[in-house]
């Protein structure tokens, strides 16, 4: 109901956008308050379409964050919708149309007039709309001659020593195959240090280079980081500017730039977590978890990460749902926090957002909640893996239906992998899934997971493992590559 949402939502308005960068709060106003279509909102910008959806996408999620911590829980859909609505209701059509000059003035340099601009459409909100437009008309005239006083006074002094102004710089391109991994935006940093603008220009220039092309490519971005100093936030815009393109390399490049940077990248939190919201982030496979384990955020931030496992068009569930655990290892004390979230997402509507819940409380250290069993008993179970959401035809529309058959089952064998690895660190507690371990080890084509199903029975019930010379085989030769492993980790730390 977007009339209770706006009840709740608009005494918090004003805050929220006031915690905006001036750039998404500009895109805030552009795209709902004059209801300009995202190529307008782009142009208005100065960039994409595609980049312009990710600055308003990103904007209202920073809003529904700010919503959130003043107690306010509505999901961003909600809050577009609301502020598409109700901001036109509100608002005479002339202050609308004059938008688009007051948000233009200010990207070139004007006074700032949201604030005066949102104070007035929540007071005109509770006015009928006559005395509404002529309030609205009063505040156009008194906006554009304070605009032009101001502009008046405020000109910056043209710089004597150069003739050409200081415009910010355009992506550069390399060309050929590595076109869209060169083309990282220029940060908008205002930095006048001699040494921290050397680095940021680094950062760019290591960024542009082809990962697989480079000579230890990592070293040479911690490299690049460690000419900020004590400045290493400086290079967190760069970064998110270069994760935020759609070429892989470059995201790769970004992310271990981020996750060098540990928690002096928690500034980029909201971004982060409207491009995993986006599905921008699940390219990053494993490195999605490295990177916000990094990050750490803190026990705030559980609402979100819940949230997105809920969400049911998301790739990479599973890894949020692992990072969960990781964050609670990674934070003691925090488990009484996380806990009750991972808890109530066992009880959702969606079985695969309680597969993994279930998955994450396998992780957590502690006391094990074996309510989770039984949900990963069921992942286990044939007629349980029959997801129509298993092969998506945008991916591949010309697949013949045999590829499919071999993609989706190899699907069921990666749920299959998922929940056996769940299972087995229950340990005893998961007894009474060992039959459902044996059927899956006897009736599998997939050795592998043959393998797996039998070590989690031998570490689940060491009877078995006693009884059947298979599982005790199995369970020695892992033991023996995880001791060899160990080994092998304490002489690399010692050289």
């Amino acid at each position: 109901d977007t009339d209770t949402a706006w009840e709740q939502l608009s005494p918090l308005l004003d805050d929220a956008m006031n915690q905006l960068g001036e750039k998404d709060r500009l895109a805030v106003l552009l795209r709902f308050f004059q209801r300009k279509p995202m190529r307008e909102v782009g142009q208005a910008l100065g960039i994409s379409e595609d980049a312009a959806k990710m600055r308003v996408a990103r904007a209202v999620e920073r809003l529904r964050g700010s919503f959130a911590r003043r107690g306010v829980a509505c999901p961003a859909a909600i809050i577009a919708a609301v502020l598409s609505e109700k901001t036109m209701q509100a608002a005479p059509v002339a202050l609308v149309q004059s938008l688009g000059t007051a948000t233009m003035m200010k990207a070139a340099g004007g006074v700032t007039v949201s604030f005066l601009i949102i104070n007035s459409l929540k007071f005109m909100a509770r006015l009928n709309l006559k005395s509404a437009v002529a309030t609205g008309i009063g505040l156009l005239v008194a906006l554009n001659v304070g605009l032009y006083v101001y502009n008046a006074s405020h000109r910056p002094i043209p710089k004597a020593a150069s003739s050409q102004p200081n415009r910010r710089k355009p992506p550069v391109a390399t060309g050929g195959a590595n076109t869209g991994q060169a083309n990282v935006a220029q940060s908008s940093s205002s930095a006048v240090d001699p040494a921290l603008t050397a680095a940021l220009e680094n950062l760019r220039a290591v960024l542009r280079e082809p990962w697989g092309a480079r000579r230890r490519p990592d070293q040479k971005i911690r490299d690049a980081l460690a000419r900020f100093g004590p400045n290493r936030k400086a290079a967190v815009p760069v970064l998110m500017e270069a994760l935020e393109q759609r070429d892989l390399g470059l995201q790769v490049s970004a992310a271990f730039g981020l996750q060098e940077l540990g928690t002096d990248a928690a500034v980029a939190l909201p971004e982060l977590m409207a491009l995993l919201r986006a599905n921008r982030l699940a390219v990053l496979n494993d490195g999605f978890e490295s990177l916000f384990a990094a990050i750490n955020p803190g026990p705030n931030w559980i609402s979100d990460l819940i949230d997105a496992i809920r969400q049911p068009n998301l790739m990479g569930r599973g890894r949020v749902a692992n990072l969960i655990a990781t964050l609670i290892q990674k934070n003691p004390g925090s488990e009484t926090i996380y806990r009750p979230a991972v808890m109530a997402l066992l009880q959702d509507p969606d079985p695969d957002a309680r597969f993994y819940a279930a998955q994450a409380l396998g992780k957590i250290p502690g006391a094990k909640e074996t309510s989770a069993v039984p949900e990963l008993i069921s992942a286990l179970k044939a007629d349980a893996l029959q997801d129509p959401h298993h092969y998506d035809p945008v991916f591949d529309p010309e697949s013949s239906t045999t590829y499919i058959r071999k993609w989706e089952q190899q699907q069921d064998d990666m749920r299959r992998f998922e929940a056996v690895f769940g299972l087995e660190s229950f340990g005893s507690d998961a007894k009474n899934a060992v039959p459902v371990l044996e059927e899956v080890a006897n009736n599998t084509t997939n050795t592998e997971l043959h393998a797996l199903a039998l070590e989690a029975i031998g570490t689940i019930d060491p009877e078995k493992r006693k009884a059947t010379p298979e599982i005790d085989e199995l369970l020695t030769a892992k033991e023996k590559k995880f001791a060899s492993a160990r080994r092998a980790s304490k002489n690399y730390s010692k050289d």
